[in-house]
């Protein structure tokens, strides 16, 4: 009688061509990071043209000034002065203040400069703290970064005992973003390698989860930069990837080496163990990596296309990070012996090292916690472990388990029925920060809604018809719900007319939202008909609601998709309907209950 022998799985070939062509993996690997960030690096990174929000108001607002308005298609920014003793008006603060925002004039890419004392300025009632306006020729994500500092740099030459200045605006959010960039990341690598080594007390089982995502990381960059020629792709998607990738990659690998390591301690052959790691454990890194593969391509639901660059970036993150657990994990695993381990585990028992001439020991990092902790497991595993005991323990009252469960998890989602979507602002950036500080000096000398103004762009029924602007403007005075409205401006075409106004609470106030709604139902509609005009309401505040109420929309079709292309893998994985249903209505507790511990 003939026997068939069972032929290996996909895993386990993959894990023993890598094992055998050990070298080769890391060399392709290697060649690859090297070859794409060449090619990145030669054609460099097309920046984003524009952050769009199809068919909302705030979008036909900005597309009238765009089409009217040519100096006012760049981007605003706000010096923010305040007197430490005295006021603006005296002579040496006046000197200050004039000789820095003449070097602001003179940095690249700055139109004009307005000053608090012009009319465009603002200065409060009693002297202290005056508002600048810096007028950029082009949008702030045009601009390189380290021309908007350059900016900065200059306005802040009037900083003096007597006069403390403060930069606000999205060309100050770029330069805060761009100067907290790299450290991040860098501290984020120390503290997984420090707890990584304490945790296994070997340099390989600590080196490998590193190695392995840095190199996949270096990769995606690489791509992410060409992805940016084929789709928009804002500068905060490479940081987004960085963070996901990191998190993820070291995951995935640890689920490999921690298996091969399990398997090794139980007496297992060291190439057998690296074929069982990647069998298994090899297996739920793949599956789980395509659940967030699919989760992230879900953005691409949302129809905005600078969020296409970062749906694409972040799942080729992931996706790199699953292939070099699969990979490169096996292959120095293979390659690394087993010396290393070997050598710090006798140094370990022998007390560390000895320096020449001396009779103190230098111990490896912990040395007691590791004996602890093995001591604990190996009692684990006599008396059966936690996880193991409550597992039986659910078991034996499953329906227990179930409706406290469920119950617990519906309690935690009612409060996302009542979930205000938002966007934040400059408050809340890092204490200290210049970009804050402006923000709140701002709404203590001028009102909390001076950070969020309303931005009225008319297209006029008549050309050059100034007084269906000024009425406009006299209609938002009388507004209860506005402190300030600045004069109206007319294009120079005479075709479209802009009104600012501020309201009296601040951006992230819901009253902010009421006033904004408000304005749109019925005070916008009443003023059409009365200039003949066709009104759209932008600014600050507009745009995060109009962002807010696109995401809300289309958020069901998001989560729906995600939920139902999980359920179709796990059916796939486990050929059961009763896992992947189970899965679905547990991924959708589990959503509202973030969503309600969110707000």
């Amino acid at each position: 009688m003939s026997t068939q022998t069972r032929q290996p799985s996909r895993f386990v070939r993959l894990a023993r061509a890598c094992g055998n062509h050990r070298w080769r993996t890391f060399f392709a690997w290697l060649i690859a990071l090297v070859v794409i960030q060449l090619i990145a690096g030669a054609v460099g990174t097309k920046k984003i043209s524009s952050f769009r929000l199809p068919g909302t108001e705030s979008q036909r607002a900005y597309d009238l000034l765009a089409a009217h308005f040519p100096a006012a298609k760049g981007d605003t920014d706000q010096i923010v002065f305040k007197a430490r003793n005295g006021k603006l008006t005296d002579p040496q603060n006046k000197a200050a203040i004039a000789a820095a925002l003449k070097k602001v004039t003179a940095a690249p890419s700055v139109g004009s400069v307005d000053s608090p004392f012009s009319p465009r300025g603002q200065v409060t009632k009693n002297g202290v703290i005056g508002v600048g306006q810096i007028n950029y020729d082009k949008s702030t994500n045009d601009i390189d970064a380290t021309k908007l500092e350059k900016v900065e740099k200059a306005a802040f030459t009037a900083r003096s005992g007597s006069l403390e200045v403060e930069h606000g605006g999205p060309g100050a959010e770029i330069v805060r973003f761009s100067n907290s960039q790299g450290p991040s990341e860098f501290v984020g690598i120390l503290a997984a390698a420090i707890v990584l080594f304490i945790t296994f007390g070997s340099l390989v089982a600590m080196g490998l989860p590193l190695i392995a995502t840095l190199l996949a990381l270096g990769t995606t960059l690489g791509i992410i930069t060409l992805l940016s020629h084929v789709v928009d792709t804002p500068d905060f998607a490479a940081q987004l990837a960085s963070l996901i990738g990191l998190g993820v990659g070291i995951d995935y690998s640890l689920f490999v080496v921690t298996r091969y390591r399990a398997e090794v301690r139980n007496g297992m052959d060291r190439g057998r163990a690296v074929e069982l790691a990647v069998d298994t454990a090899g297996r739920t890194v793949m599956f789980a990596a395509i659940t967030v593969v699919i989760a992230l391509l879900g953005l691409l639901l949302l129809g905005l296309s600078f969020m296409q660059g970062v749906a694409l970036g972040a799942a080729t993150a992931v996706l790199a990070t699953m292939f070099a657990a699969l990979t490169i994990i096996p292959a120095m695993i293979g390659g690394s012996g087993n010396f290393i381990d070997g050598f710090l585990r006798e140094l370990d028992n022998r007390g560390g090292f000895r320096f020449w001439g001396t009779k103190h020991r230098f111990h490896l990092p912990g040395r007691s916690f590791r004996a602890r902790r093995g001591a604990k497991r190996e009692r684990k595993r006599a008396d059966g472990a936690g996880w193991k005991r409550w597992s039986h323990a659910v078991q034996a009252r499953p329906w227990w388990a179930i409706v406290g469960s469920v119950t617990v998890l519906v309690a935690l989602t009612i409060p996302a029925l009542s979930m205000r979507l938002g966007s934040s602002d400059a408050g809340v950036d890092p204490p200290g920060s210049t970009t804050r500080n402006a923000y709140h000096l701002i709404a203590d000398g001028f009102g909390a809604g001076t950070n969020g103004s309303f931005l009225f762009v008319a297209a006029l029924d008549k050309k050059g018809d100034k007084p269906a602007a000024q009425q406009i403007a006299a209609a938002l005075k009388n507004d209860k719900d506005f402190t300030f409205v600045a004069p109206p401006a007319v294009s120079p075409d005479g075709k479209v007319a802009t009104v600012t106004a501020y309201p009296r609470t601040g951006p992230q106030d819901a009253a902010t939202t009421d006033t904004l709604n408000r304005v749109r139902d019925k005070v916008v509609p009443s003023l059409e008909q009365q200039t003949n005009s066709r009104i759209e309401v932008g600014g600050f505040t507009a745009s995060n609601e109009d962002f807010s109420n696109v995401v809300a929309g289309k958020l069901p079709v998001f989560v729906g998709v995600v939920v139902l292309f999980s359920a179709l893998l796990l059916l796939v994985v486990f050929r059961s309907v009763v896992i992947p249903i189970k899965a679905a209505l547990l991924n959708l507790l589990s959503i509202g209950r973030r969503s309600g511990s969110s707000r």
